[in-house]
């Protein structure tokens, strides 16, 4: 999980702003925040606290080091005091986070937190239950309040240590460098193994890797001891690694997959102009090949229906009924026949006059052609051979199959 995107309005000198953050990478795994003093860097870190954990997470944030989670007084005084001087007495304070899976833990949901605190006409926290509240999202669905006995904020807090991390493993995640210096200065050696376990997180770490490490010492026992351990580590590390090799197949591929799109648009749009240019060069007849087209696909299609009719004919009524509904197919075979001959007639007689068309195309001399008159001789005649070459290379109709042996 990663922090995604967090949204702070009302919140000391925020209005409304919103903060994005890219995904993290092997190299690139910290974020840094930096700016002068007093341009609300401290702010930011206590919205991630506060809008996560509430009350839960006061403990945390400069100035208050009290371990009472109870302490609603002290808590209401702390959002009035992060509350924006100039905000609309209407409009709640509100801290909206987003964290969002990485590749390494795909199969997680993406968790967002939504927590609002209001206030009175005079800018004061409002008091009991309308104070603050929370909403908590797991995949897109808004998780709903199974126990109404237990407080919401309770219930919301637990959702979020169970989806996210606990409250006093957040000082691992985001901490404040410039706290962290303060307290080693003013408290000495003492301070400085504080800061260090509060702000850092070493002391979790710490009971973290024992745990581990008993973990480990059983699993060896139940798994027959240190050499069969060693052996089931490295075939869970020859798995790790052909697990990296695919995924680095799959990129490439994806890769290769992207670049080929984009070369299959780039030859499509070649297609289309060199279709358009070989529409130009045939001049007035090029109408007369596209109504010859369209009429050939429309014999064709009445073809095909009148197949399919003798099928059915054949198969309900018989062999001498079928027979008889073979004239429609006789006739648009003909007919199809014909388009056929008239269109190589054209094509013939585009061909055959080729020496017409490129007079008409490129005329002599160039000199006073506005537009060849500017070309040397040797692009002229690379224009005329290459137009020469198209008119020879005439195709037939695109997509359109005009193969006489059909049955």
């Amino acid at each position: 999980m990663y922090l995604a995107r967090l949204r702070v309005h009302n919140w000391r000198s925020y209005a409304d702003a919103v903060f994005e953050f890219n995904e993290p990478t092997p190299r690139k795994s910290v974020v840094l925040v930096g700016a002068m003093n007093g341009h609300g860097k401290t702010s930011l870190l206590v919205s991630l606290y506060l809008g996560l954990f509430g009350r839960f997470g006061l403990r945390y944030c400069e100035g208050f080091n009290s371990a009472d989670q109870a302490d609603i007084s002290s808590y209401r005084q702390a959002i009035r005091k992060y509350r924006r001087n100039a905000a609309n007495s209407e409009e709640p304070t509100t801290i909206d986070l987003t964290l969002t899976p990485t590749i390494s833990d795909s199969n997680e949901e993406e968790v967002r937190v939504v927590r609002r605190w209001f206030f009175t006409g005079k800018n004061e926290p409002k008091l009991g239950e309308g104070f603050e509240e929370v909403d908590v999202y797991v995949g897109g669905r808004l998780q709903k309040r199974t126990d109404l006995e237990k407080d919401p904020l309770v219930l919301a807090h637990e959702r979020i240590e169970r989806h996210l991390f606990p409250a006093h493993v957040a000082p691992a995640f985001f901490f404040d460098g410039e706290q962290a210096q303060k307290l080693i200065e003013n408290m000495g050696e003492s301070g400085i193994q504080k800061a260090v376990e509060v702000m850092f997180g070493t002391k979790v770490i710490g009971e973290l890797a024992d745990t581990i490490s008993q973990y480990l010492v059983r699993a060896r026992q139940n798994a027959g001891g240190k050499k069969k351990s060693s052996d089931r580590q490295v075939e869970l590390d020859e798995k790790v690694k052909s697990r990296d090799e695919l995924n680095q197949r799959i990129g490439k591929l994806q890769a290769d997959h992207v670049k080929l799109e984009r070369d299959k648009d780039e030859k499509d749009r070649e297609r289309s102009g060199l279709q358009e240019d070989l529409a130009r060069l045939g001049g007035g007849g090029n109408a007369d090949a596209a109504k010859l087209q369209a009429e050939y696909v429309s014999a064709e299609r009445v073809q095909g229906n009148a197949e399919k009719s003798l099928t059915g004919a054949v198969r309900s009524l018989g062999i001498a009924l079928a027979m008889s509904r073979l004239a429609p197919s006789i006739v648009n075979r003909l007919k199809s026949e014909n388009l056929l001959e008239s269109w190589e007639g054209l094509k013939r007689g585009t061909v055959e006059n080729k020496d017409k068309v490129v007079a008409a195309a490129l005329p002599e001399p160039p000199e006073n052609d506005p537009l060849l008159g500017n070309l040397s001789n040797e692009v002229r005649q690379k224009v005329r051979d290459r137009f020469l070459d198209a008119l020879a290379q005439l195709p037939q109709f695109e997509g359109v199959n005009l193969d006489r042996s059909r049955t």
